[in-house]
């Protein structure tokens, strides 16, 4: 957190590249141009993301985002792509509580779609979930 106890970094580079959660409902959405080009939706399987509990929204994106998809309620970002050094992060806003094992198909694509997307390339690991956690468990 910064000094006005703000989240910084962490899960993603957002001291970098700010973004925030709007703590919403849930809503259908409706996938943009770039995200039925993705294949994220269509590769290798068919998922109907309003047949998933989309919870919440991505707001205040910075201009590097891009988007997947948007909410049909608020027009505000369900799905968002975000170019890092040598890989990309994508999130998608859904309610995994609830909707597995409907969301296996989409995590599944994901995989597909990091194959395609840069071939080779992957986000630095230094300083991401799998490097701290086995910094915290060290000391």
């Amino acid at each position: 957190r910064d000094k006005n106890g703000q989240q910084i970094g962490g899960w993603m580079p957002i001291d970098q590249f700010p973004a925030t959660v709007s703590n919403t409902g849930d809503s259908d959405a409706k996938l943009t141009a770039e995200g039925q080009a993705s294949g994220l939706f269509d590769v290798p399987n068919k998922v109907n993301l309003n047949a998933l509990t989309l919870d919440d929204n991505f707001a205040n994106l910075h201009k590097e985002y891009i988007i997947l998809a948007e909410r049909a309620d608020n027009k505000e970002s369900a799905a968002i792509r975000l170019p890092f050094g040598k890989g990309s992060y994508v999130e998608v806003c859904i309610d995994a509580r609830s909707t597995f094992p409907a969301a296996e198909g989409l995590l599944e694509n994901g995989l597909a779609y990091f194959a395609r997307l840069n071939v080779g390339q992957a986000v630095e690991p230094g300083g991401k979930l799998a490097t701290t956690w086995g910094k915290i468990k060290s000391e």
